[in-house]
């Protein structure tokens, strides 16, 4: 659980985002002979335990193991399997490109919205806020008609006319207020500085030529493998850049044409 704000900060969060930058500016040169990418990252997906990493021999390539059978008997890790470095490596890496990839598109497509549309954020509550009361007010007429029927004070040819000209109405007010909510949210996260520079951390990364151990954990907090290879990325990014990513994957899952 991660309560923001709760306590006094140590290092003010602008300077904080200007060192991250600086970590992905880190040259080749300037790594150490353990900042091997994964490190400390890999985790067995069975017992949690950090894997052993095995460096490579005159006729092997490194690669990570459980080794949880020194410690406990029969167990469900896959023991005595080889996870090689350099396909993990792989498979991380372009898993997280192809995820910031797609957060530094979306916030593209949120900044020319914002640009495209038209009066304050405020403006757009306010307009918001009359689409609601629209909404209520034709609910409200609806069932006042229904009451109406009821007592007989109105035909049944004229109930069904108020109660579809009532539902045209609303499903064009539902429309409206869906589209002033997605110009409210796109002009809200194009505002945000710590989304923006998150999102220029993402494609400082992408553009990297090298990718070091500290890059990867700017973004990821472990790999977790189980038997057969299968890899499971558990990510840390912030709330507004999960909501980034959401909104991304709705743009994807959505149909077009």
């Amino acid at each position: 659980i991660i309560v923001p704000d709760c306590h006094e900060v140590i290092v003010p969060k602008e300077d904080f985002i200007r060192a991250q930058s600086a970590i992905l500016r880190t040259g080749p040169h300037m790594q150490s002979e353990l900042d091997y990418p994964l490190r400390s990252l890999v985790r067995c997906g069975v017992c949690g335990r950090v894997m052993t990493r095995k460096k490579p021999g005159k006729q092997t390539s490194s690669y990570y193991y459980c080794d949880k059978n020194r410690y406990i008997e029969n167990s469900a890790c896959p023991i005595g399997e080889r996870f090689y470095e350099a396909d993990l490596e792989s498979l991380v890496i372009r898993s997280l490109s192809q995820v910031l990839q797609a957060a530094v598109d979306e916030e593209k497509r949120l900044q020319e919205a914002a640009a495209k549309t038209k009066g304050t954020a405020e403006n757009i509550r306010r307009s918001i806020l009359k689409v609601e009361h629209a909404l209520k007010k034709a609910s409200s007429e609806k069932m006042q008609a229904y009451e109406r029927y009821s007592d007989g004070k109105i035909s049944r040819e004229e109930f069904l006319s108020i109660r579809n000209s009532l539902a045209a109405e609303t499903e064009l007010l539902e429309k409206e207020k869906t589209i002033l909510e997605a110009q409210l949210n796109a002009m809200e996260q194009s505002s945000d500085t710590e989304l923006h520079e998150t999102v220029n951390l993402a494609a400082s990364f992408l553009q990297a030529e090298t990718v070091t151990n500290q890059m990867l954990r700017l973004f990821i907090d472990r790999v977790y493998v189980y038997s057969g290879m299968q890899v499971e990325i558990v990510y840390r990014f912030s709330n507004p850049f999960q909501q980034l990513l959401d909104s991304a994957n709705q743009k994807m899952d959505t149909p077009t044409g």
